[in-house]
C-alpha cells in the first residue's frame, strides 16, 4: 500500500470514528431526553460524574466501553440501536408502548 492510500485509509477510519462518535452523542440526548432527564439526572442514575456526562451528552469525550454498557442496560436498548440512527424508531416504538 502507497503513502498515500495509507493516508486515504487512516482518514476514512477516522472519519468513521468522529461519525459513531456523533451519533451516539446524539442517541444519548434524544434518549435522555425522552426519560425528560437532566443531564444531573442521568448521571446520578448511571452513577457518573455530572461534568463527565456532560462531556458525553456534548460529544466532547468519546464514551468507555463500561459507559456503554451502563447506558443501554439503563435504558434497555441494544449497542446497535446507541451506535446507529435506529435510535428515534425506537423512542417512538417505547412512546406507543406506553399509551
Amino acid at each position: 500500500m502507497s503513502t498515500d492510500e495509507n493516508v486515504r485509509v487512516h482518514l476514512t477510519q477516522t472519519q468513521e470514528i468522529e461519525e459513531v462518535n456523533k451519533i451516539f452523542r446524539d442517541n444519548l440526548r434524544m434518549l435522555r431526553q425522552s426519560e425528560r432527564l437532566s443531564i444531573n439526572e442521568l448521571a446520578e442514575k448511571l452513577g457518573f460524574n455530572g461534568r463527565r456526562m456532560k462531556s458525553l451528552d456534548s460529544g466532547e469525550v468519546k464514551p468507555s466501553f463500561s459507559e456503554v454498557i451502563l447506558i443501554v442496560d439503563y435504558f434497555p436498548i441494544t449497542f446497535d440501536d446507541l451506535l446507529e440512527y435506529k435510535i428515534e424508531l425506537h423512542i417512538q416504538s417505547r412512546q406507543k408502548n406506553d399509551t
